[in-house]
């Protein structure tokens, strides 16, 4: 009778005192990837930003004729932060009255499948930015 009191007493299967750490442990990579998720997407839009800006200052400079689009898309892809070896493209289209600069670019990732989310490739590493400006040609 004294062995059955103290066995009720001992109830191994109704502690609870590691169900924190398995809730953190089930739950941490699902943390992780969103955090890193959010990083990822806020520099391919950071990169959006500055892709946009290179393809308005190439075709300003274009229009102008100070300096051709690509110098200026370079020079402004640097001054953005980003790395001018992922620039993809740069396609300057002239008519009578007006010049077109698009802008393609290749914004890396850290982690791979995301850039899938917005039209890149299923495992690439980076993201497809493009950019294109169109500026009425003023002569002086």
């Amino acid at each position: 009778m004294f062995v059955k009191k103290k066995l009720k007493k001992i109830k191994f299967w109704h502690k609870e005192e590691g169900q924190a750490i398995i809730e953190f442990t089930l739950v941490l990579p699902l943390l992780l990837f969103i955090v890193l998720a959010s990083i990822v997407f806020i520099l391919a839009l950071y990169g959006k930003i500055i892709v946009i800006d290179a393809a308005r200052e190439g075709a300003r400079a274009e229009a102008l004729g100070t300096t051709t689009a690509l110098l200026k898309v370079q020079e402004t892809i640097e001054n953005g932060g980003l790395n001018k070896d992922n620039l993809a493209e740069v396609n300057v289209t002239r008519g009578p009255t007006y010049v077109s600069v698009r802008v393609k670019y290749n914004q890396p990732s850290i982690l791979p499948g995301i850039p899938r989310l917005i039209g890149g490739t299923a495992w690439g590493d980076s993201f497809p930015l493009t950019g294109t400006s169109l500026f009425k040609i003023e002569n002086p």
